[in-house]
């Protein structure tokens, strides 16, 4: 969509960088089958783990956000400083400097040939979209894969049953919104009446959350505080990634737990 701001985005010669036989926009940014497809990740596995693993997802994110028309400038070792824009050549996605060799864009950053480089992955990096937005962080180029963040549609919704009266426990089943099911067991100790919960879970951010997102919140070894008195609000703890928030109704009490979550 161009920018109703701005005149010279509405000339569909000059959104693609005045050449529209190299440079065409036929769907938006990115996918992750056209990323298959022209070979910048060799299989949904290594594109899976590109994505999902925190120190390369924003990596992940760049590529998906792009796309034909967009300039890229970053500062990479033993490239320096480096300005262009992505294009397609032989069915493989290339990097085109304004000045300097033309890189193939691969999982693991720039490479020049068949010569795998990993530290030319770009650094300092600026994405400046055709419309004139710029995108500079992680966070950004989440918010414009997945779209801002609905907070009237919950990440996940949990039930657990259990309850504390000093020292005591629960256990919980949780759906996320993809389908994906998790089951808790926790302890610790509090005040409250035994009985049931049904919580809804939200990640604080600007962007909607992805599936790996949720995951790293839902999964594995966590602490939480949870306060109800018919209307429940639990905050999890989590050492990475965005801060989940629940609400929901539940028996009174108030309560600290320690547990662990599995998917299934």
């Amino acid at each position: 969509m161009p920018n109703p701001g701005d005149p010279q985005s509405l000339n569909r010669y000059s959104y693609v960088g005045n050449n529209p036989v190299r440079y065409t926009d036929p769907s938006g940014h990115f996918s992750e089958d056209e990323l298959l497809k022209w070979n910048v990740f060799i299989g949904p596995r290594q594109l899976a783990g590109t994505r999902d693993d925190p120190r390369t997802s924003w990596w992940y994110y760049l590529l998906r956000a792009a796309e034909f028309g967009d300039n890229l400038s970053f500062y990479a070792f033993h490239l320096g400083d480096r300005e262009g824009r992505f294009v397609l050549n032989d069915n493989q996605l290339q990097f085109e400097n304004v000045e300097g060799p033309t890189y193939l864009v691969k999982w693991d950053g720039f490479q020049s040939g068949d010569q795998a480089v990993s530290q030319r992955l770009p650094l300092y990096w600026k994405l400046h979209k055709p419309t004139g937005q710029t995108l500079s962080t992680e966070q950004q180029l989440r918010t414009y894969v997945n779209g801002p963040n609905d907070y009237m549609n919950p990440d996940y919704l949990e039930f657990s049953v259990g309850g504390y009266s000093g020292i005591g426990g629960n256990f919980s089943v949780k759906r996320d919104r993809f389908g994906k099911w998790y089951t808790s067991l926790q302890a610790g100790f509090g005040l409250g009446n035994w009985g049931l919960s049904l919580t809804a879970g939200k990640l604080i951010q600007s962007s909607q959350a992805d599936a790996a997102q949720i995951k790293h919140v839902s999964e594995g070894w966590g602490m939480g505080f949870s306060a109800a008195y018919c209307l429940a609000v639990s905050v999890p703890v989590v050492n990475e990634g965005p801060q989940p928030v629940q609400v929901g109704f539940s028996t009174p009490g108030i309560a600290y737990t320690f547990g662990y979550s599995w998917s299934w």
